[in-house]
């Protein structure tokens, strides 16, 4: 969506989504997504939910040009281990020890955390792309708490299951952890996410339509055609797959070698997440404070998130329903405090898919065929934004008004 607004001025955009709703894997319950046990008039954040200003610039200077209004948000994070032990983010840390003495007490055995920290940092800071296209996340993180801690968050970032977490490409997930780590900034935007489709699509010329299967497509020397279920093939000046990468080999129905070689090592990762409003998680180990990144290993040996949404949905809270986003925690969550349940697939980021990357964005546009997503980039939602510009300009589109300086260890990217 975010390349249709940006080639909207330019050319005659048409966009086909496969899904019922637009949005890929922006839900927003009370916006492009209906849940009855939502009250009207409230929105709840269900897949992508928050932002960091410090490291998301063009993000932000999107929404700046949309005229959608951010708020900051506090992100603090808790690990909790099924042997009971309990390790908290600094900001967390003094939200769920107010006191000053018993934080005081708990800090000291906190201390490790920070020297492994520097430790990460040191180790990665050097790090050549040359280096990371041949590594994996396991190459990089100790096994020790931290190291779990960070595995966990990279579960949090991509819904990739724990056990699979150290396969993915260091060339993704290193460089993100190296910023995060450092400095964030977080923010969300105000009225659920799915409020910046909502003004991309009050403003847009071109067509879209929901509910197409789009069966073949192939190219010509001239053209693009296109082939939806039911209709007549239709003929384009290009096209673009705003998909991810493993839908590009069985949609192209005149791949290359190059193209299969590219794309062949692509796998679906399926997620499932629940929106409940149940805080027994918290409640059955003594957990005061629910915060936007609780991490928990459980006795059954499942591995999880638990998103608190209140804050990240200008919530009040204090005042429940008090709405979370889990994942891999099935079994700790009533199934009558279950509000939305959603499955989607993201990429599998593994070393293997990621290495033709530079492949993909060097020859994109070849045989008036472009690739935009994330998986181009960091992998969230500033990396799909940063592939769209990328592919716009590459069509004679136009670029995002930059508002907001990128982040010095940031890669600048055009």
């Amino acid at each position: 969506m975010v390349t249709a607004h940006l080639l909207d001025d330019a050319h005659d955009v048409t966009v086909l989504e496969r899904e019922a709703v637009l949005g890929g894997h922006v839900r927003t319950l009370g916006g492009n997504v209906h849940s009855a046990r939502i009250p009207a008039g409230v929105r709840i954040d269900a897949g992508v939910i928050e932002f960091d200003r410090r490291h998301f610039p063009r993000f932000h200077a999107l929404m700046a040009e949309l005229g959608v209004a951010m708020a900051e948000v506090p992100a603090t994070s808790g690990l909790f281990l099924a042997d009971g032990s309990a390790w908290h983010a600094p900001e967390r840390l003094r939200c769920e020890y107010p006191g000053r003495l018993r934080r005081a007490l708990a800090i000291p055995r906190h201390l490790p955390l920070i020297v492994a920290r520097r430790r990460f940092l040191a180790r990665v800071a050097d790090v050549s792309p040359s280096v990371l296209v041949e590594r994996t996340v396991d190459d990089f993180l100790e096994d020790d708490v931290f190291g779990t801690w960070l595995k966990m968050l990279l579960m949090y970032a991509y819904s990739i299951p724990y056990e699979r977490v150290g396969r993915i490409g260091a060339e993704l997930a290193v460089p993100m952890l190296r910023r995060f780590v450092r400095a964030s900034e977080w923010t969300r935007v105000v009225g659920g996410v799915w409020t910046y489709f909502e003004r991309i699509c009050a403003g847009l010329r071109g067509r879209v339509r929901t509910g197409v299967v789009v069966e073949r497509v192939t190219r010509g020397a001239h053209d693009v055609t296109v082939t939806v279920a039911g209709e007549p093939p239709r003929r384009f000046g290009a096209v673009v797959f705003a998909t991810t990468p493993e839908q590009v080999l069985p949609l192209l129905g005149d791949a290359t070698d190059d193209e299969r070689r590219r794309f062949s090592a692509w796998h679906p990762n399926h997620v499932h997440t629940l929106t409940h409003t149940d805080t027994g998680i918290y409640t059955r180990r003594a957990i005061a404070y629910r915060s936007e990144f609780d991490l928990f290993a459980t006795s059954s040996g499942a591995h999880g998130y638990n998103a608190y949404l209140n804050r990240l949905c200008g919530l009040d809270e204090y005042v429940p329903p008090h709405y979370s986003l889990a994942f891999g925690l099935d079994d700790e969550i009533e199934p009558s405090r279950v509000v939305h349940e959603q499955a989607h697939a993201t990429p599998g980021y593994s070393r293997e898919a990621l290495s033709p990357r530079a492949e993909v964005l060097a020859t994109n546009g070849e045989r008036r065929t472009w690739f935009a997503g994330a998986w181009l980039d960091d992998g969230l939602h500033e990396g799909a934004v940063v592939s769209a510009e990328r592919v716009a300009l590459g069509l004679g589109g136009r670029a995002i008004r930059l508002t907001v300086a990128p982040d010095s260890d940031a890669p600048h990217r055009r």
